[in-house]
């Protein structure tokens, strides 16, 4: 075991020793940042699976949905996190268990633009096969994800994305 696999495992067990003690998964640090945004973020599947598989709802109103499409204090929501950051198999996950790559941030992009500020084509193709309709969003530079990648000299994805236009 490599010393990043001993240093995963061991954060692993830290959320799993420490989320029994938490009064509410739902909790927010001072950017409205939770834990799953958080393990989002860094792509960490195992806790990210962890936090969802284990998540409490604290009244009746709130479900894994709620759960895993909460925005921080720039809209963001865990899906965002995980496509900005090329976390594939975190996309994945996340698509297949409520999140909403529909939502938009505070600068209007959904999480195609996201993941095409991210550069990882993985993500595009996940974002594409769930919710083709995403490439005809603008943000509020009014752009679309596929005139974004060319802006950011991404061919490789402006060409997928040009060729996934509904």
């Amino acid at each position: 075991m490599s010393g990043f696999e001993k240093h995963e495992a061991f954060a692993i067990e830290a959320v799993k020793a420490l989320l029994p003690h938490v009064e509410n998964e739902c909790t927010q640090d001072d950017y409205g940042r939770t834990a799953l945004s958080v393990a989002a973020q860094h792509g960490v599947l195992p806790i990210v699976q962890h936090l969802v598989s284990e998540f409490t709802p604290p009244n009746e109103e709130d479900t894994v949905e709620v759960y895993v499409n909460l925005r921080d204090k720039t809209r963001n929501r865990p899906v965002h996190w995980a496509c900005a950051y090329g976390r594939g198999d975190v996309v994945d996950f996340l698509l297949k268990n409520g999140a909403d790559p529909t939502l938009k941030n505070d600068n209007k992009d959904n999480a195609l633009h996201c993941a095409v500020r991210g550069g990882d084509v993985k993500c595009v193709e996940l974002l594409l096969k769930s919710h083709g309709a995403l490439t005809k969003d603008k943000n509020a530079q009014q752009q679309t994800p596929g005139e974004l990648a060319a802006a950011r000299g991404q061919p490789t994805i402006a060409k997928l994305l040009k060729a996934t236009v509904l």
